[in-house]
Formats: structure tokens, C-alpha cells, sequence
């Protein structure tokens, strides 16, 4: 029988006033949307059709108000999530997470489920605090329990392997990010999940993921 894993570290708040430009790359010239253009931004991506169906290898099913992501490979009702499970034990293991040139590790976070580790994550930031990022990987079939609009969905390809990146929630033309920019990729162990936000390539970082764990 197969449990959720609660989606602690994908769902994210925007907080008011707080935008990220498209690509990293703030133009000094250019205005920030006010929070209200930024909310009916995000009201209209709210009320947008949502994805329900496979893409690179993933089936998104939208949550319908379901509080998971995932439908891990875990026998147990019962994770040990966090508590006593020392960051290390994910070393060398399919869920290992390499390190990623210019960021430094502010937190990092592990499950265990069946006599092992079953989920992975990992929060960065770079020295100068003007990005942030989170990679993910968790052992589970490769169905994401999300709700997110159709077209911001799109197939690509990194570092040889298929993966579905997330766009964020853009403004002005796309440059104004009002959202988290991820990559969910289907590997033999289960799925891989990189975010972004702020001055960071999101497919850079995720090329390091997956190069790193070869």
C-alpha cells in the first residue's frame, strides 16, 4: 500500500511585494508590478484550466485539495520525517543530492521509510542572498499531485533526460516572475524535483543535479 508524503517543501507562499525577475536579470528601468496587479496576476492563473494528464514520463493529477505531492514507495503508515534521521544516511544512496557550485546548503531535510531513506531534500542559497534553491528526491511512482494551469507545462529535455518544468506565474511581458520556477524529472528510483527563485538557471542547477549523481 503506497502513502503520501506530506508536500511540505513544494508548496510555497508569495509573499506581498516580493518579485523575481525573469532569467535572474532585474532591469533597473523597469517598474515591479503593484500587489494588486501581482494578485490579479495570480487570481487569473488561479482560475486558468489545469494540467491532468502524463508528460515526460509524469502523470500530473490536480489536487482537488489533497495536502500531498507524491505517492511514495513506502509500505509503513508511518514516516519518521525528519526527526532522528541524520542528512547523512542519503549519502550514496539513488536519493543522494551533489553539491551545487555557488550555493551553500541553509537546510536539508530526510524521511525514512521500509529500513531506508525514502525522501531527500535540500534548501541553498547563494552568498549574496538574491537566489534560492531546493531540490527534492523522493522514492515514488512517477505521478505528481499538483494543481497547476495546462499552459504553464511544457516538455523538455536536460542533460540527456526528459523532465516537465513548471514556469512561473510571469507579469510584464514575462519579465517579472510572480512565482517558483521547477523541473520535476522521472528517474529509474522515482522523481527529482529542482526549484528556483531570484538569479539562478534553473536548468544549470539541474544539470548539476543529474551529472553529479552519475
Amino acid at each position: 500500500m503506497k502513502y503520501a508524503l506530506a508536500a511540505v517543501v513544494v508548496v510555497a507562499a508569495l509573499g506581498a511585494g516580493i518579485f523575481f525577475a525573469a532569467g535572474g536579470l532585474l532591469l533597473e528601468s523597469a517598474e515591479p508590478p503593484s500587489v494588486d496587479e501581482a494578485v490579479e496576476a495570480l487570481d487569473a492563473d488561479r482560475l486558468a484550466p489545469r494540467f491532468d494528464g502524463e508528460i515526460a514520463g509524469l502523470t500530473i493529477v490536480p489536487r482537488q485539495g489533497e495536502e500531498y505531492a507524491y505517492d511514495t514507495h513506502c509500505s509503513t503508515p508511518q514516516w519518521d520525517e525528519y526527526g532522528g534521521v541524520e542528512a547523512g544516511f542519503a549519502t550514496g544512496t539513488a536519493i543522494d543530492i551533489p553539491n551545487i557550485s555557488g550555493f551553500e546548503i541553509v537546510d536539508h531535510q530526510v524521511a525514512w521509510c521500509d529500513g531506508r531513506v525514502a525522501f531527500n531534500s535540500v534548501r541553498l542559497t547563494s552568498p549574496g542572498n538574491d537566489a534560492s534553491v531546493t531540490i527534492v528526491r523522493v522514492l515514488a511512482d512517477p505521478v505528481l499531485h499538483k494543481d497547476v494551469p495546462a499552459d504553464r507545462v511544457t516538455a523538455v529535455t536536460v542533460d540527456g533526460q526528459q523532465a516537465a518544468h513548471i514556469e512561473p506565474v510571469r507579469f510584464d511581458d514575462g519579465l517579472f516572475s510572480l512565482s517558483r520556477e521547477e523541473l520535476y524529472i522521472v528517474e529509474d528510483f522515482g522523481i527529482t524535483l529542482v526549484v528556483t527563485e531570484g538569479r539562478v538557471d534553473l536548468f544549470d542547477v539541474a544539470a548539476q543535479v543529474l551529472g553529479g549523481s552519475r
